[in-house]
């Protein structure tokens, strides 16, 4: 947590901000299926209503990090029952500054779920991925102007990675608050492969964990991507009662996506 509204962050080349794997959070964890977060972990088989939560838009209150919102600015661990600390969630970055600077390419500023998707299968045993987790960054930017974030920077929360006969996590939850102002960059929130042994399961991408969201307060703007990993796991969205809309069966949104609360 960075809490301070005077200070100008700058993260050159060599710096990287990683709470990868920090997260021990049970809240979306549950047995033989990746963690669930905003989105539904994977798994192949019987069709499974998950344990999701948080929402796309939720934002800190300084005042009440300590209990971290009971756990849903944390992302969730693959295996809690025995708990495997190698299935990790991401953890949590706040970031409230009055300017940033990622001067670096790759990832910079890192909340995924682990295990990654380079940790060889042939060392461990079959594993869960975790879910990624919760970065939040809002910048004031009242005294230097504008954010510079180089084009080759990445900022993630990515879910963990299925092993052997292991699911994937699902992504995690990225929000910009409604002062932030930046260039083009890069977020990844998309949810984590399976293990080999569920490749080629059907239906197709079933083992895959689902897309977190990324959320910009000051558009209202809301992605979601996972990265080119098909899954047929859902992102659950939760809104206020609008107009109906109707997707299509040509929208693949539609297919990942469940809008509640009347929406």
């Amino acid at each position: 947590m960075f809490d301070s509204p005077t200070t100008n962050l700058i993260l050159d080349s060599t710096s990287v901000l990683n709470v990868n794997g920090r997260s021990l959070n049970s809240r979306g964890s549950a047995v033989n299926r990746g963690a669930s977060y905003i989105a539904q972990g994977g798994s192949c088989g019987t069709p499974y209503l998950a344990n999701t939560y948080g929402k796309h838009n939720m934002m800190p209150s300084p005042g009440n990090l300590n209990d971290m919102q009971n756990n849903q600015l944390l992302g969730s661990v693959g295996e809690s029952s025995p708990l495997d600390p190698a299935t990790a969630g991401g953890g949590f970055v706040y970031l409230n500054l009055n300017s940033i600077q990622l001067n670096g390419t790759g990832n910079q500023i890192q909340a995924n779920g682990i295990p990654s998707a380079t940790l060889p299968e042939n060392v461990v045993s079959d594993l869960n991925g975790g879910t990624g987790g919760y970065v939040y960054i809002n910048t004031q930017n009242q005294y230097t102007k504008n954010n510079v974030i180089s084009s080759g920077a990445i900022i993630s929360a990515i879910g963990g990675y299925g092993k052997n006969k292991g699911f994937g996590g699902a992504g995690g939850v990225v929000v910009f608050g409604k002062h932030f102002r930046g260039s083009t960059f890069d977020v990844l929130v998309h949810g984590g492969g399976t293990g080999f042994q569920y490749a080629d399961a059907k239906p197709a991408g079933c083992g895959n964990g689902g897309a977190g969201t990324v959320y910009m307060a000051h558009e209202d703007m809301l992605r979601i991507d996972n990265n080119g990993i098909i899954t047929n796991k859902f992102t659950r969205l939760y809104g206020q009662r609008q107009n109906q809309i109707d997707f299509k069966n040509e929208f693949m949104l539609a297919e990942n996506t469940m809008i509640t609360e009347g929406t």
